[in-house]
């Protein structure tokens, strides 16, 4: 285990100094993912900074706690490049944070850096963030960078990212991939899950071909925040109800963005949830696009194995959208209070 302490900067980089291009390497490498370890590789204790730059592998580690490769508390993680990679957290509990646990502090994540093959729990137990996660309080501003192939384990969720009462900022990245061999797995929230006084901000970046065996293949809301203001979520997947986003008494402001080629057994784009007035959800659609059956390319297009192609609404959800690309694919539940949903046709 590595501590950095008070007002303690530490620079990962390679051989040539400068985090570019270069022939040598520098590993922290745990004992292998068949010993569990006693703590992560990498403490950042409060007051510290850890910079992370191109050639640094952090990788290997298996711990019964959270955070396997980096733990930070207080504490700042610049990540401007590098990769963390194949470390286990919680493997004998409930934790989270396969690659970085964020108990309070900041991480920035930029171009070039790279989380992978990560876990959080086993099947045994919950798990929360296989890649990345961020507590109450703390925040995660991903301006770049790469976050694939990770699996919240068992009943776990935020399969690459977990915020649990904390901020995640999207500025641009990736989660997920261009295929499904980079997915990032969970029972809920294949790409993201946001709980509690949580807040995910999309400015950019894209979720994409992440999988969910629950509810939410990209993005997983319950209680918590979700404003997309840009960016794309595409190609994810969700056994159950919600393959692009999924709502639980939470909040989903859209100003701008995609949502397109998702799929669900239940609103393969969006679902609203709410068969209670205690577990509603709200949508608003102030502009973007979500992609309807009918969208040119097919392959645009969000698909439900029964009702709610491009969204779905429950009881006591709540929706205001404006017109799907493509037209179709919108189930409207009536209920005995009447409608509570808007748009140019539908009574309010």
């Amino acid at each position: 285990m590595l501590t950095i302490g008070n007002n303690i900067t530490l620079r990962i980089i390679d051989s040539s100094g400068v985090g570019g291009a270069a022939s040598g390497q520098l590993t922290l490498n745990g004992r292998g993912l068949g010993v569990t370890n006693s703590a992560s590789l990498i403490v950042v204790d409060t007051g510290g900074t850890l910079n992370i730059y191109n050639n640094a592998v952090i990788k290997d580690n298996r711990i019964s706690g959270s955070g396997s490769g980096v733990l930070m508390d207080g504490t700042t993680l610049n990540m401007y490049g590098g990769i963390i990679e194949n470390n286990q957290a919680a493997v004998s509990g409930n934790g989270g944070g396969g690659a970085v646990c964020v108990n309070s502090g900041t991480f920035n994540m930029y171009s070039g850096a790279l989380i992978r093959g990560n876990q959080a729990g086993h099947a045994a137990t919950t798990g929360g963030g296989g890649g990345v996660y961020v507590a109450s309080g703390a925040s995660f501003v991903m301006n770049g960078g790469t976050i694939d192939d990770n699996n919240a384990a068992g009943a776990g969720r935020g399969g690459g990212v977990f915020v649990n009462g904390g901020t995640f900022t999207m500025e641009d990245g990736m989660i997920g991939g261009l295929t499904a061999a980079n997915r990032n797995r969970a029972r809920s929230g294949g790409g993201v899950c946001v709980i509690g006084a949580g807040s995910f901000i999309m400015n950019g970046g894209t979720i994409s071909q992440n999988t969910c065996t629950s509810w939410g293949g990209g993005v997983y809301a319950y209680v918590g925040t979700f404003n997309m203001n840009n960016g794309t979520i595409s190609g994810n997947v969700s056994e159950e109800a919600g393959g692009g986003v999924f709502l639980l008494e939470a909040h989903f402001n859209m100003y701008d963005g995609k949502i397109q080629g998702n799929s669900a057994w239940w609103g393969g784009g969006v679902y609203v949830g709410g068969d209670t007035v205690a577990s509603r959800a709200t949508f608003t659609m102030n502009g973007g696009n979500i992609y309807g059956i009918d969208a040119s390319p097919l392959s645009l297009a969000n698909t439900a194995d029964e009702e709610g192609a491009s969204l779905y609404v429950e009881p006591e959800g709540i929706a205001q959208y404006g017109p799907m690309l493509g037209g179709g694919g919108i189930y409207l539940p009536y209920d005995d209070e009447g409608w509570r949903f808007t748009n140019d046709t539908l009574p309010n």
